[in-house]
């Protein structure tokens, strides 16, 4: 059953539910998940509703529901492809709705091109939805990673927007709802979806068949995010050598203000990390961010609210002291500025290598 796909979320479907069955259901929506709370899966939720298809096989099946998500370019001189052209690959992924946008990109083979919704997805998109619904109902139409709509195909997007065919429902879906075009923005209900109760994750770990005791320590860390509960539990071997390769950093950075030929050490660990694909790059900074922030927690007396746990069997009280309220802000805005550099295809040898120098100026400044 579609209803299967969310966990949690119960106050925000109801309402939702409710506003289809009054026919008050906005016709252009913008489900805001920023922490992987579950945006896809509503969407897919509600899309069932719409067009009384209760199972994700019934959806998929249904020929008003359309999906518009970023693709990756298949080569030089080829064709531009569209998201039609993975549509088998688009099932497999709801299956667990709850992927990112790495994620995707890792399923598409992508290597480190990043995914975009270009102006031939939105011309071809066009002709589909100017069509009279196959069933005489409703048409649905979900666009996931709308933060990727490039300016050319948001102004498309636009005109049917303003003018939309009747019974016709746009959903989009976005982890960054700033990245979308104001114009597109100003014309949709927005919806926020909260994060996730710590007992919800817990039980849903519970009945996947998880134990008791690791349900707990994974729904504490995971901060309110489904996406992130799932990550955890099926990627402890990526977080083992994340940690390693973050320690590793740490370590040459404090080391460089007494022996300067650390630094070679640093440009040879921005080297190996140059190496991982980009979805797994980015993937590490975001360790990094949270192993940041629990050093911070731990500094400022607040270690009750995280449950860190070293598989390098790393002290994070050693670390926490240097962490201040004067280099936390520059060095959460470092990582942050690497990730969005790594999305734009940055160079990923030369930033490493700068974050790395960076980061042994930042750990050693101290309040006061």
């Amino acid at each position: 059953m579609l209803h299967d796909l969310l966990v949690g979320q119960t106050p925000l479907l109801s309402r939702l539910k409710q506003a289809i069955q009054d026919n008050e259901l906005p016709h252009f929506q913008l489900l805001v998940d920023e922490n992987g709370a579950g945006g896809l899966a509503l969407a897919l939720v509600l899309s069932g509703e719409l067009l009384n298809a209760p199972s994700l096989d019934r959806l998929f099946n249904y020929p008003d529901l359309h999906f518009i998500f970023p693709t990756i370019s298949s080569g030089s001189g080829s064709r531009t492809v569209v998201s039609a052209d993975f549509m088998d690959l688009w099932r497999d992924f709801c299956q667990n709705p709850y992927g990112t946008h790495d994620a995707w990109m890792q399923q598409l083979s992508a290597g480190n091109k990043q995914g975009l919704i270009g102006k031939q997805e939105i011309d071809e998109f066009h002709q589909k939805i100017s069509l009279k619904s196959f069933g005489g109902g409703a048409k649905v139409v979900v666009v996931w990673g709308a933060e990727h709509l490039n300016e050319t195909a948001s102004n498309k997007l636009l005109k049917v927007l303003e003018e939309p065919p009747k019974a016709t429902y746009f959903m989009f879906v976005t982890a960054a709802a700033k990245r979308i075009l104001p114009t597109l923005r100003s014309r949709a209900q927005m919806v926020f979806l909260p994060p996730l109760k710590t007992q919800e994750i817990a039980t849903a770990l519970t009945q996947k068949g998880v134990s008791d005791a690791e349900a707990e320590n994974v729904a504490n860390r995971a901060e309110g995010s489904w996406a992130k509960a799932i990550t955890l539990i099926t990627n402890s071997d990526a977080e083992k050598e994340f940690e390693g390769l973050w320690i590793t950093v740490l370590r040459a950075a404090f080391q460089a203000k007494k022996n300067k030929g650390v630094v070679i050490d640093l440009m040879q660990w921005a080297e190996e990390i140059s190496r991982l694909n980009r979805p797994l790059q980015l993937a590490f900074v975001n360790y990094a961010l949270d192993f940041v922030r629990v050093g911070m927690l731990h500094s400022y007396g607040a270690k009750q609210l995280h449950t860190f746990h070293s598989q390098h069997n790393f002290k994070i009280e050693r670390f926490a002291p240097f962490i201040n309220s004067v280099n936390l802000l520059p060095l959460v805005t470092l990582l942050e500025e690497s990730h969005y550099a790594l999305i734009r295809n940055a160079n990923s040898k030369i930033l490493f290598s700068d974050l790395a120098l960076k980061l042994t100026r930042l750990l050693h400044q101290k309040e006061g």
